[in-house]
């Protein structure tokens, strides 16, 4: 299907709103947005279906909004390792980087050798995705006991001191071990209690506490 990009950003341009604006710069985003709500964005996304070169060109205009959209477009078999690695040390978004790993990123043949690199690396976005992966083989189950050995005494060591934005995806690694592998469950909580990171952040009314303890107890209720 042939669908010209101007279509595609103006029909973004109609969808967005000034709220969103806000609260994507909160998260990294730059002044070229849109503000579209991410539903909508996923919703548009299913309407238009893979169209990987179209998902390029709307990730070369540099519009939050479209790269965004961009993810949902890319078939991720047709990526090649340079082109993921320029990708993602391009972006400075959490939401549109968290996307790009989960939905394309950790589904390729380089998901265990960009792990591997960006695990340790001193920029906090890179980290955050290696551990993303991380996160995804959890979720997919592509994950060895002995892996889950080695990343939990990464995560004793350095939780308490990573930066924040790695810090975050390190801290859902050992919630998401806890609560989808039994075998750990506990040696979770008693990391999570140890370190303590979260346990004092004032979560709204209704929201799970990032704090690991909380957060693993209320996802195997939830399994439940």
């Amino acid at each position: 299907m042939c669908i010209e990009i101007k279509v595609v950003l103006n029909e973004l341009k109609s969808l967005g709103n000034d709220k969103r604006k806000i609260f994507n710069k909160k998260n990294g985003a730059g002044d070229n947005q849109f503000g579209v709500p991410i539903g909508k964005l996923r919703a548009l996304g299913k309407k238009i279906g893979k169209n990987h070169s179209l998902g390029f060109k709307l990730w070369d205009t540099g519009n939050t909004d479209a790269m965004f959209l961009a993810t949902i477009l890319f078939d991720k078999d047709n990526f090649s390792y340079k082109e993921i690695d320029n990708m993602v040390k391009n972006i400075t978004y959490t939401l549109l980087l968290d996307e790009f790993i989960f939905t394309n990123v950790s589904k390729t043949n380089y998901e265990q050798e960009f792990m591997q690199n960006w695990l340790n690396s001193e920029n906090e976005l890179i980290g955050r995705s290696g551990w993303n992966i991380v996160v995804s083989k959890i979720i997919s189950k592509k994950i060895t006991y002995d892996e889950i050995d080695y990343f939990l005494n990464i995560i004793k060591k350095e939780l308490t001191t990573a930066p924040k934005l790695k810090q975050d995806a390190m801290n859902r690694a050992l919630c998401e071990i806890g609560i989808r592998i039994p075998k750990y469950t506990d040696e979770c909580i008693a990391i999570g209690e140890e370190l303590g990171v979260y346990k004092d952040l004032k979560v709204s009314k209704g929201c799970t506490s990032p704090y690991a303890p909380e957060w693993i107890n209320a996802g195997i209720k939830r399994k439940k």
